[in-house]
C-alpha cells in the first residue's frame, strides 16, 4: 500500500513528459508551416480584391466571362455591359469574339463606321491617332520600360493587352496619369481629351451597372467579393493605358457616337483609315 504514492508521482511525471513532448511536436510543426507559407500570397492581406478570371485564349475566354456574368440565376450583367467594360462584342447571332480590329466582319452594323460616317469623322480620327502618337512620344523611355512588364503584345480575351498576374502598376500609373493630365491641358490635345472623357465615363456607367447587378440580390453574396473587385481589374476612375487608348474598335466606337449624336464635328479633311 506504501508504493501507491510513489507509483502516481512516476504516472505524473510520465504524463508531464508526453505532454511536453507533444507541445514541442507541435511548436516544431507550426514552425515549419509558416517558414513554408511565410512568402505566399495568402501570407498578407492584399490592398485590392483581385477578380478571378479563369485564362482562355481565344474566344472561349470571352465566351466564358460573359456566360457567368450574364447567368440570369446569377448576377444577370446586361451584355452592353460586358462589352464596355472588357474587349468582347457579340456577332448578330449573340456569339462573343475579340475583334481582330475595327473592320471585323463578325462586327454588327451598328458598331461600323457607314461610309458617310468615315468622311465626316475623318479629320476628328486623324486628330486622335495624331494626339496618340505625340502622347506616345511624351512618355519617358524608362516609363515606357517598366509598362512592358504589364503589356501583352496578344490581345487576350477580356483584358485586351493589359497582362494579367503581371506586378502592380503602382507608381507607374502614377506617373503615367500625370503625364497624360499635363500632355490634355494642352489645348492643342483637345480632341484626345474629349476622346479620353468619353471613355473614362463609360467605363464608370458600366462599372456602376455591374455593381448594381451583383448586388441586386441578397442571394448573390457569394459573388460579393468578386464583383467587388470589378473596378480595380478593369481600372475604372484611370485615365486608360496608352494601349487601350490606341485600341481601333475603341476608337471607331467613339467615333461612331460622335457622329450619331448630332454634335458639330472638326472640320477639315484627313485621309480616312482602319485598322
Amino acid at each position: 500500500m506504501q508504493s501507491q504514492p510513489h507509483s502516481s508521482s512516476k504516472q505524473r511525471r510520465r504524463d508531464l513528459s508526453i505532454l511536453t513532448g507533444i507541445c514541442v511536436l507541435t511548436a516544431v510543426v507550426i514552425g515549419a508551416l509558416w517558414l513554408i507559407a511565410r512568402d505566399a500570397d495568402s501570407a498578407v492581406q492584399q490592398d485590392e480584391v483581385a477578380l478571378p478570371v479563369i485564362q482562355l485564349d481565344g474566344e472561349a475566354g470571352c465566351t466564358n466571362f460573359a456566360g457567368f456574368w450574364m447567368d440570369p440565376a446569377g448576377a444577370n450583367v446586361p451584355a452592353e455591359v460586358i462589352a464596355t467594360l472588357s474587349n468582347c462584342r457579340q456577332d448578330a447571332d449573340g456569339n462573343w469574339f475579340v475583334p481582330a480590329n475595327s473592320s471585323d466582319p463578325r462586327l454588327t452594323p451598328e458598331s461600323v463606321l457607314t461610309d458617310e460616317e468615315i468622311v465626316a469623322t475623318a479629320a476628328l480620327r486623324g486628330q486622335l491617332y495624331d494626339d496618340i502618337d505625340a502622347l506616345g512620344d511624351a512618355i519617358p523611355r524608362s516609363l515606357q520600360e517598366g509598362f512592358k512588364a504589364n503589356y501583352d503584345s496578344v490581345n487576350q480575351p477580356v483584358f485586351g493587352h493589359t497582362r494579367k498576374g503581371a506586378a502592380p502598376l503602382g507608381d507607374k500609373r502614377t506617373r503615367y496619369v500625370r503625364i497624360v493630365r499635363a500632355f490634355l491641358a494642352d489645348p492643342d490635345h483637345a480632341a484626345l481629351a474629349g476622346y479620353v472623357a468619353w471613355a473614362m465615363d463609360r467605363k464608370q456607367a458600366a462599372s456602376d451597372a455591374f455593381q448594381a447587378a451583383c448586388g441586386s440580390s441578397a442571394d448573390l453574396q457569394f459573388l460579393a467579393r468578386a464583383c467587388s473587385g470589378i473596378p480595380g481589374e478593369f481600372q475604372v476612375g484611370y485615365i486608360p493605358l496608352i494601349w487601350d487608348l490606341s485600341d481601333p474598335v475603341l476608337i471607331q466606337e467613339y467615333l461612331i457616337e460622335r457622329a450619331r449624336s448630332g454634335e458639330p464635328l472638326p472640320a477639315g479633311t484627313a485621309t480616312p483609315t482602319t485598322t
